[in-house]
């Protein structure tokens, strides 16, 4: 067996990347990437999903509290592509997520300007309801890079929040901008935009905060997916992705 020398302690392992398999430990390294700023309602899948947009994850940690287990509103991550770290970066810090808005940078930076913040405050709500070409985020990267193929079913995620669909008259109104925008691009044969009734939390109900959009053809839904990608929606840059027909019809949000 290995003994190290006098004075120094036996080397760590070091951390494997193996494709398909994500770690939930992040160590501190150069490309440590800190997010803060998340809706603590946002499940982990939903915030892999935001930052898969821009590559591969090699390992990612939602801090959730010890005793409610309930996100804390910050994560750590890294890319398995290390290049990807300061493009991530650049395209998601200061994006607007519901109510919030993000804080994306290395964790490096952040503990030599004296900590990670973990709340960038509210977001001041003066944009109106359309679709904007603008956004930070370079085209194109706004596609997640999983493993899914093309389907005739797409989600929509940072569209829209719970406490918008909550109000009847802004719910009707969201839908019908979202069925008559993704309609352009071929035929909706099912939109479905989750949202809670008035007693129910905004966890209660899968899907919260997606909207999924079902069309004939694979090719339309890949127009879609392609045009809608990295625009914005009241403000907000919209994150695109395929889901399997199987999860869409199962309600596997």
């Amino acid at each position: 067996d290995y003994i190290p020398p006098p004075g120094q302690s036996e080397p760590k392992p070091p951390v494997l990347n193996i494709p398909g398999l994500l770690s939930n430990s992040v160590p501190d390294s150069p490309d440590k990437v800190y997010v803060g700023g998340l809706p603590t309602y946002l499940t982990e899948v939903q915030v892999t999903e935001l930052l898969q947009a821009f590559g591969e994850l090699k390992s990612f940690n939602l801090v959730k509290d010890s005793t409610t287990m309930e996100s804390r509103g910050f994560a750590f991550c890294e890319y398995a592509d290390s290049n990807m770290t300061d493009i991530a970066c650049q395209g998601l810090n200061g994006m607007e997520l519901g109510d919030r808005h993000l804080v994306v940078q290395r964790a490096s930076i952040g503990s030599r300007v004296g900590g990670n913040p973990q709340d960038s405050g509210p977001a001041d709500y003066n944009a109106t309801r359309s679709y904007s070409q603008h956004s930070t985020v370079p085209p194109g990267m706004m596609v997640p890079t999983s493993q899914v193929e093309p389907t005739c079913v797409i989600q929509l995620l940072n569209m829209v929040t719970a406490t918008e669909l909550a109000d009847d008259a802004e719910y009707d109104d969201i839908v019908e901008d979202v069925r008559e925008e993704c309609g352009t691009y071929g035929t909706v044969a099912r939109m479905v935009v989750p949202r809670n009734t008035s007693d129910e939390s905004d966890t209660s109900v899968p899907g919260v905060g997606k909207i999924f959009v079902k069309y004939e053809r694979v090719e339309e839904a890949t127009a879609a997916l392609n045009a809608l990608a990295g625009r914005q929606f009241m403000g907000r840059t919209v994150i695109a992705s395929y889901i399997t027909d199987d999860d869409f019809a199962n309600q596997n949000y």
